[in-house]
């Protein structure tokens, strides 16, 4: 008898979504980012071009950084 992967597959995403689903905020968790105007982003800071830290500013820099500022700038947040 041949093995059916996509049998496999199939079961994996729908254990995948149902976890999903399952993990879901409740409503008093979530936060629309357009009426509070904040924005959280996590990096890691430790791959120059993209995220750093400047030790001489005291702050983050980088291209994602700066995609990160655009973007709230654009979105009034």
């Amino acid at each position: 008898m041949r093995k059916k992967p996509w049998l496999l597959a199939g079961l994996v995403l729908t254990g995948v979504a149902a976890w999903m689903i399952w993990n879901q905020q409740t409503d008093a968790e979530a936060h629309d980012i357009f009426e509070d105007h904040k924005l959280v982003v996590g990096t890691t800071g430790d791959y120059k071009p993209f995220t750093y830290r400047n030790e001489e500013r005291n702050r983050y820099q980088g291209f994602d950084i700066d995609v990160i500022q655009a973007f709230a700038k654009a979105a009034n947040l």
